[in-house]
């Protein structure tokens, strides 16, 4: 009796890696450090995350726990975690601080990227800036400080617009994606006034100013619901757009969720997955002239639940279409 041996066929994975301490002397003569994920067979033209840490924190700290690492392998992109000075907000507590209230930090940031699109050939088009707590502030700071579009969009995570930002006043359009727990005790949801720092924006206001700067106008709202009985609670999304240049402006307010990244162990999201769409959703907007002029509509090839079945019922889908995009929804009747 003949016997059949089957073989299971698994592909092979291929992962890059975390690269640094890497130093660069930026234009105000500081030494600064910065962390690369480097993903293999990083191709020209790919996009660049920076993602940037909270107070205290360091590049290296901020790229063991955002996720994007793993976002960087599967979809080819770079990231860069860069590190705060000592003191580099004027301070004196002796832990890392962004300058946000001045230009040095974006001075760093904007020569490093100059270096780092030359050298990995990164599309312009193609650079983006999250950050939580400390480095939300910052990349609201950079975006507001844009005089070119240096940054396509930014994804603050629980950080606030304070007062003293005002050094620059926005003057670029840019797409902004913010997260912010409701229940946060350190950037509190509904503004106040840090001691050291001065008052703040509540975030609700952060984001009615740059829908306001943006000329947005309101695109849909919806709820993301507590499915699985995490300590947060739902998720409600509001999204506004410019119906002129795509220009978008998003907001998840997490109910009951404090000062921390939002990953699948504390609610119904991904954070860093989440913020990797906008970043992807923003791309493919800058590649047409208005929301409502596209030359080739995508087709919907399939509709899918989590487990890969199709369906068109209610809850979490995921739509795939021609163009190789892929959108995530959730349908609430």
């Amino acid at each position: 009796m003949k016997k059949l041996l089957l073989l299971l066929i698994i592909p092979l994975l291929s992962f890059g890696e975390l690269t640094g301490p890497h130093y660069f002397d930026d234009p105000n003569g500081n030494t600064r450090e910065y962390y690369l994920y480097v993903p293999s067979d990083l191709p020209e033209n790919s996009a660049l995350v920076y993602s940037l840490h909270g107070w205290g924190g360091s590049g290296l700290s901020m790229s063991s726990y955002d996720g994007f690492n793993s976002l960087a392998d599967t979809y080819k992109l770079l990231v860069c975690y860069p590190t705060a000075l000592i003191d580099g907000d004027g301070g004196n507590s002796g832990w890392t601080s962004w300058n946000t209230n001045g230009l040095s930090d974006v001075d760093f940031i904007l020569a490093l990227n100059e270096e780092l699109i030359s050298e990995y050939q990164i599309d312009e088009a193609k650079v983006f800036s999250t950050g939580f707590s400390y480095g939300a502030e910052m990349s609201h700071h950079l975006a507001r400080c844009q005089t070119t579009n240096i940054f396509a969009a930014i994804a603050p995570v629980g950080g606030a617009i304070f007062d003293y930002m005002d050094v620059c006043s926005p003057s670029i359009n840019t797409s902004v994606f913010m997260l912010h727990g409701t229940t946060d005790n350190v950037v509190y949801y509904n503004g106040g006034d840090f001691e050291g720092y001065g008052p703040y924006m509540s975030a609700p206001d952060a984001i009615a100013s740059w829908v306001d700067f943006n000329s947005c106008v309101f695109l849909e709202s919806y709820e993301i619901p507590n499915s699985n009985n995490w300590t947060s609670g739902p998720i409600n999304v509001e999204k506004y757009i410019n119906e002129v240049n795509s220009t978008s402006v998003w907001f998840y307010s997490i109910v009951n969720l404090g000062h921390s990244w939002p990953t699948i162990n504390n609610s119904e999201i991904n954070a860093s997955e989440e913020i990797w769409d906008f970043f992807m959703y923003v791309m493919n907007q800058n590649n047409t002239s208005s929301i409502n002029e596209k030359s080739d509509p995508e087709i919907l090839l399939q509709n899918s639940d989590i487990l890969g079945r199709n369906t068109n019922s209610k809850g979490f889908s995921i739509e795939i279409y021609d163009d190789g995009s892929v959108q995530k929804k959730y349908v609430i009747e």
